[in-house]
């Protein structure tokens, strides 16, 4: 029985017509810390830190759909299994490690991507009885700067972050492959897919509320976002961009 533990589900809203997202490898590590294990679980199997090579072969590789469970990329679970000395200890995370491949179409031109990146989830410190205040996300594109996402963990130990919701896009024009990832509610995560694809990759989240919400009707802002679906800006996250091979 646990002593605590934190679940991330990941989910893919949306990936452009053509391309296919793989999950090549999953990497579930305590860096040796006996006191906590990370588990992903897949649609299809689960890759732990216990029994790490047995459950890659047996889960991986694994080709995500946007129509397989709502896109439910995995969850990953963070366990801490025994009382921590003292506190204050970085626990378990996981890397998952995707390529996306194929042939789409971009600003009415063929694009060939092929590119790779890394989605990585782990948590702020944990307390001697008690679970981290912060669950982190981080997510890359090759060759390109990480972005991150931080959601509270409540404090009601049966409550977890919300689902995280991952969008992809292509950019012909800059050979850019851009993933943004957010807690948003559907209306919102529609503006903001139809926005990817037309290839267009705002760096700060302040910039990419003012966008969508201006797509929207709403006011011009930082707020413009919450204004059009009623969801504040500090919920987006922010776009991670990279080359597109």
């Amino acid at each position: 029985m646990p002593i605590g533990e934190v679940h991330q589900t990941l989910r893919v809203e949306k990936i452009p017509e053509g391309l296919t997202l793989t999950i090549y490898d999953i990497n579930p590590s305590s860096d040796n810390d006996d006191n906590f294990t990370a588990v992903v679980e897949l649609p299809r199997g689960n890759v732990n830190s216990t029994l790490l090579e047995e459950s890659k072969r047996n889960s991986l590789p694994f080709t995500v759909s946007t129509s397989i469970q709502r896109g439910r990329l995995g969850t990953v679970t963070l366990r801490c299994t025994s009382l921590v000395s003292g506190g204050g200890v970085p626990g378990a995370y996981a890397e998952i490690f995707y390529r996306l491949k194929g042939t789409t179409n971009s600003k009415g031109k063929p694009v060939k991507v092929d590119t790779r990146g890394i989605i990585t989830v782990r948590t702020s410190e944990w307390g001697r009885l008690s679970r981290p205040d912060l669950c982190i996300t981080s997510y890359t594109v090759e060759k390109g700067a990480p972005q991150t996402i931080t959601q509270d963990v409540p404090s009601t130990i049966a409550s977890h972050p919300q689902d995280l919701s991952l969008v992809f896009g292509v950019n012909a024009d800059t050979n850019q492959v851009g993933v943004i990832a957010t807690p948003m509610d559907r209306p919102l995560l529609e503006k903001i897919s139809n926005f990817a694809i037309q290839g267009i990759f705002e760096v700060h989240k302040d910039a990419l509320a003012t966008a969508v919400g201006a797509t929207a009707g709403a006011a011009v802002g930082a707020v413009g976002v919450g204004a059009a679906v009623g969801v504040g800006a500090e919920h987006i996250g922010a776009w991670a961009v990279g080359q597109i091979s």
